[in-house]
This record gives structure tokens, sequence and C-alpha cells, in this order.
């Protein structure tokens, strides 16, 4: 059920053009996904929340780079499509998730985001916020 799910979100996802971002501190964000209607034109609520957006994030981090230290104002959920990605929680506990795990980040939280291999890491973060809101924030 949980693979149905994940496909189902791909295949939407797949739909809407690709928007994308470089850094270069050796990663790349390719937002493919930026919305406040669900495909029916409905806006996106959950409960306790109205007005806000979903964004829907292809990340590549390249060989033996990082995401620097951030957080997000909502939990993500993540899917690793390729190579292994260690995550460092603001507490220093790390976990590292490879291709076809998913995982949630924890909302409020600062985190890295790493790839420790010689192979880059690519994975899909789907995230949301109110609808003026960023869904990233990024420590300086």
């Amino acid at each position: 059920m949980k693979h149905i799910i994940i496909c189902g979100v791909l295949m939407l996802i797949m739909s809407f053009p690709l928007y994308a971002e470089e850094d270069t501190k050796g990663f790349k964000v390719d937002i493919i996904l930026n919305s406040t209607a669900t495909m029916s034109g409905h806006p996106v609520t959950v409960p306790g929340g109205d007005n806000i957006k979903i964004e829907a994030h292809v990340v590549e981090i390249a060989p033996k780079s990082e995401i620097g230290k951030h957080s997000h104002p909502y939990p993500v959920l993540t899917y690793v499509i390729s190579g292994s990605v260690e995550v460092e929680n603001e507490d220093g506990s790390k976990q590292t998730f490879s291709a076809g795990q998913p995982f949630i980040e924890d909302a409020n939280t600062w985190v890295i985001n790493r790839n420790n291999s010689d192979e880059p890491v690519k994975f899909l973060a789907v995230l949301y916020a109110d609808k003026d809101q960023e869904t990233i924030t990024l420590k300086e």
C-alpha cells in the first residue's frame, strides 16, 4: 500500500513542469511542484489549517557535499531515489537512509543532509507550509 501511495504521488508530481535551482555549495534542487490547490482546483487544507501550499522537490547532493543547517516549519516526507543520505539532527544524532527508504524530517529542528559517498544522492522531498511562508530556512 505504501508503494502505491508513493507511486501515485510521483506520477502526479511528474505531470508538473520542472523548475531548477542550482547552488554552488554542491547540491541542486528541482522544485517539481509548488501549489496551493489540488488537481481539482480546490484549496489545499490540513486539519487545523487553511491556505497552505505543498511543494515537491527533487534534491540532488553531489558527492562529499551537504545541505548545511536548515529547518522546515512542518514535517517533511522524504523518499530516497538513489544513493544514501546522512541526516544529522541538532542534537548530534545521525541516521543514514538509502535508495528506496522513506523518512520524515522533524519540524522546527536544525538538520544537515550530507552525502558522504563518491556518488550523487537524489531524493524527493514533499514539503508544506502556510501559503506565504517559506518551506525551508537555511542557517547562515
